[in-house]
């Protein structure tokens, strides 16, 4: 192997490593928050629902698929909305338990296009329980989570940003151990988009990425052109330069204009 096919080689690994670090970097790209003071100064053009006002009122069950603010809300159970010392206001909104008993409570939120931002303020009922927010994006994959333990009747926030639009979020219950009576109850949700960060900057990852295309450039006009301009000289064939009696250097040399004298048979 020459020294440039050998550094190639090395190149092309290199870049396999780089490409591994770029993908892990991508991916990296949701923050979490318990704070609503900090996730308020992240996000911008938030929108929040107190769940006041129609078509939450009057209180009582709604039906799967209600959309309200450009937001459309399913539930575990039946929707449910009923008046209690929320966050904020008068109303809150809840998973509510079937005739059948109680299941792993969970309420969802499909978002308009573009949101990048979205929490709420959630509670859980019972001592055993916590509560999660997971974040998809529209083509379900996972885009990120937050937790916390049990709230103990109080409401506590939960949310996250994203660089990459969040198609619809779920608030669940988590630690689910003798399920019975309602696990949560939501909230002042808020969804919007993300404010404007510094500028990007390319990271290690990236720059090594620009390289390998340079690399792979490099490697590719070499390939196309060799080093005198000339159009590069079709590769005999093997067998057929066995038959005719001339030797695979000799023939790659006349192309290239090289006269081999043979030595003088004995």
């Amino acid at each position: 192997m020459s020294s440039l096919s050998r550094n190639l080689a090395l190149g092309g690994a290199a870049c396999g490593m780089a490409l591994a670090a770029f993908i892990t970097e991508a991916s990296a790209s949701v923050v979490t928050y318990t704070d609503f003071d900090a996730f308020q100064a992240a996000a911008s053009s938030l929108t929040t629902d107190s769940f006041e006002g129609a078509p939450w009122t009057p209180v009582g069950t709604k039906p799967q698929g209600t959309s309200n603010l450009g937001v459309t809300w399913t539930a575990e159970n039946d929707i449910f909305t009923f008046g209690a010392a929320g966050h904020s206001g008068a109303n809150v909104i809840t998973s509510l338990d079937p005739t059948r008993g109680d299941f792993f409570d969970w309420i969802q939120a499909v978002l308009p296009g573009d949101t990048k931002a979205v929490g709420g303020w959630i509670t859980t009922f019972n001592q055993q329980r916590g509560a999660e927010l997971r974040a998809f994006d529209a083509f379900d994959n996972l885009l990120g989570s937050v937790s916390l333990g049990n709230t103990g009747h109080n409401y506590a926030f939960l949310g996250l940003t994203s660089d990459t639009a969040i198609a619809r979020v779920r608030f669940s219950a988590t630690n689910v151990v003798n399920p019975i009576g309602d696990d949560i109850a939501l909230d002042d949700f808020s969804f919007g988009s993300v404010g404007q960060g510094p500028i990007a900057i390319p990271e290690p990852a990236g720059m090594a990425l620009f390289g390998c295309s340079a690399l792979a450039g490099f490697a590719f006009a070499r390939r196309r052109k060799p080093r005198d301009g000339k159009a590069a000289a079709p590769t005999p064939d093997a067998r057929l330069l066995a038959d005719i009696g001339v030797s695979r250097r000799e023939a790659l040399a006349a192309a290239h204009g090289i006269r081999i004298d043979r030595p003088e048979a004995a």
